[in-house]
């Protein structure tokens, strides 16, 4: 019997035993375009799903890549409303440019045919080839191989074993008509000529793209297949295993004889096999041609970053078989190039570890942002202190300066950037919004002075507090309003924070100072499209925090340690422990760095704060 991609592939993996196979088919949902950040990288895509009579948007976050697997038709329309196309195209549809790629939606190939019908003096035995109703067919029994015969034949040439492509394809379909055995001969030309293309009508991605192709516009696929008849009519229909069996036959043969009649009849008789291909087209091997391909040849698109195609889209010409058994293996290529990347990856990560002045944790769900295991807590310097201890950090190999709109140092880190020789990408700010200024509309406007005042975006913004944690601030809008609450506050917060990462002003989005509870209501928020990859609380071995680190570590949120020696509340007691002190006089380290180190080797980040230079030294000797 007949079998489908999920039951031999994915059914067996779902069977076995130690294997998990994580698939969620989310139905009534069209994806509209694919998110691009500023450096190109595909990080997600925006989806519209109907739930009734309304329609809400969602934006799912990627950890790796995207992978666009909508065929030959709609993989290059999504391509072209996320930017990537013809430009002039592109400019009519009024969508902004990501990649030029004049070859998207272009090179449409796809496999035509006809069929040629004859009934034979044989009649058929009872229940043979019926419909469910019970009626007569002849086209084969479809629970089965729908063919009883396929031959695969050169076209081009007449003469028995001559050297050429297989481009042709015959197959034989018995059935009934009218209580006789009918024979169906499907002729299939698998290498045609012809080439059309996609026209993206609108920027409505429920708007299906408009079919630009003739078949048959090349004449030498006319040809060809005009000599694939004739070679059927001479050589099989006049074998004597058919000739004195054969009753009628379609078309007739005075049709065939005459080239201007059986041209006429061919054009009237072709139908799609829907075997449609090339649309985003692997680029051709050893191609100069600006432009030519979408491709490279492990299918990612080119002039973008973390996108690929696996869908019959990629083939640069049309296969010499049925399309299913290719577009299946361009899904197992793609699979084994990502596979293969990530075990490079995470090879290069721990190479670079081992090496790097400042190991890091990759925040989950931003790609390419990583977080320094060791920084610097900037509450409490302000002004001239501030410059001067935050330049001698970066002189020191410090790469995380943390900081909030409470602390109002923004401008002095904005002189340390300018300052320093260390380039801006390697250094990672981090800063906080207040809970007064949370709300939709208030946290966008201090976003954007939060990134005005520090002349840079911030590689992480977080949620400061998800409350008030000062009786005498000002409480916002969105709490002291009429039906207002610190849940609606937090919700519409991170919305304004979502929209600011679109806009480039943070890398990465997390909170700070989040109980369970908290996180727990935000990660329920509808529509939320963005991962909290941090949350930075107080820890040490006095608050280790054990419900709130392992469920942060269930739902990869990483944390971050603020009073990781107790701070000054504690008045430096942790710090002349025993059991601190014993491990620092057997190390030959001091209390502190022990302590930091208890977090740091948990993979857990701590910001530490000193204007000593030889602590500042030592705090960066933790992650040595």
């Amino acid at each position: 019997p007949r079998s489908t991609t999920y039951s031999a592939l994915v059914e067996p993996l779902r069977r076995s035993s130690g294997i998990g196979v994580h698939l969620d088919v989310m139905a009534h949902a069209t994806v509209e375009r694919v998110v691009f950040d500023e450096a190109k990288n595909a990080h997600g895509v925006e989806v519209s799903i109907i739930d009734g009579a309304s329609v809400r948007r969602k934006r799912f976050r990627v950890a790796r890549e995207v992978i666009l697997s909508a065929g030959a038709f709609h993989s290059p329309k999504l391509m072209m409303l996320s930017g990537i196309g013809e430009p002039q195209e592109l400019q009519r549809l009024g969508i902004p440019l990501v990649a030029s790629s004049p070859d998207v939606s272009r090179h449409l190939h796809e496999h035509v045919g006809l069929s040629i019908v004859t009934t034979v003096s044989v009649p058929c035995p009872k229940g043979y080839h019926e419909t469910e109703d019970g009626k007569q067919t002849h086209l084969g029994e479809t629970k089965q191989f729908i063919a009883q015969f396929y031959a695969f034949l050169n076209s081009t040439e007449d003469v028995l074993g001559a050297d050429g492509p297989l481009d042709a394809e015959i197959m034989l379909l018995e059935g009934c008509l009218d209580g006789q055995l009918s024979l169906t001969f499907t002729i299939l030309m698998l290498q045609s000529s012809s080439r059309g293309r996609l026209v993206v009508q609108s920027r409505n991605p429920r708007t299906s793209p408009f079919l630009d192709y003739k078949p048959m516009s090349d004449s030498n696929d006319l040809d060809r297949i005009m000599r694939v008849i004739r070679r059927l009519y001479t050589q099989v229909f006049n074998s004597d295993a058919l000739r004195d069996i054969m009753e009628t036959i379609s078309p007739a043969v005075e049709v065939v004889a005459d080239v201007q009649k059986l041209a006429t009849w061919v054009r009237q008789s072709l139908w799609y096999y829907s075997h449609p291909g090339g649309t985003c087209r692997i680029r051709p091997e050893g191609s100069d041609e600006a432009g030519a391909g979408v491709l490279d040849s492990e299918l990612r698109v080119l002039g973008v970053k973390g996108l690929r195609v696996a869908d019959a889209s990629v083939y640069p010409e049309s296969p010499t078989a049925h399309t299913d058994g290719p577009a299946r293996l361009a899904g197992e290529m793609v699979a084994r190039f990502i596979l293969r990347d990530a075990r490079r990856s995470e090879e290069e990560q721990l190479h670079a570890a081992g090496k790097a002045s400042t190991p890091s944790v990759q925040l989950h769900g931003y790609p390419g942002v990583r977080m320094p295991l060791c920084g610097f807590g900037s509450n409490g310097f302000e002004g001239e202190r501030a410059v001067k201890t935050l330049s001698s950090f970066l002189e020191k190999g410090g790469r995380l300066i943390d900081t909030a709109l409470l602390y109002n140092n923004h401008l002095d880190i904005r002189i340390v950037l300018s300052r320093t020789k260390v380039p801006r990408e390697d250094i990672f700010i981090v800063s906080k919004l207040p809970p007064n200024e949370m709300g939709f509309d208030e946290a966008s406007a201090a976003i954007a002075r939060m990134a005005e005042e520090l002349g840079t975006h911030m590689d992480l913004l977080l949620i400061h507090w998800p409350s008030n944690f000062d009786d005498k601030a000002a409480t916002p809008r969105c709490a002291s309003e009429p039906g207002g609450s610190w849940r609606a506050c937090r919700a519409a917060t991170w919305r304004a924070m979502e929209a600011a990462q679109r806009a480039g002003r943070a890398s990465a989005l997390g909170v700070s100072n989040f109980a369970v509870r908290h996180l727990e209501e935000l990660l329920a928020v509808p529509g939320r499209t963005a991962h909290v990859a941090a949350n930075q609380v107080e820890f040490h071995p006095w608050w280790p925090q054990h419900e709130l680190r392992q469920f942060c570590a269930q739902r990869r949120i990483r944390l971050m340690a603020y009073g990781s020696t107790g701070g000054s509340l504690m008045g430096g007691a942790m710090l002349r422990t025993p059991q601190v002190t014993q491990v620092a006089q057997s190390r030959g380290k001091s209390p502190a760095q022990v302590l930091l180190r208890w977090a740091v080797q948990q993979g857990i980040t701590v910001i530490p704060s000193t204007s000593s230079e030889a602590r500042l030294s030592e705090n960066l000797d933790v992650i040595a």
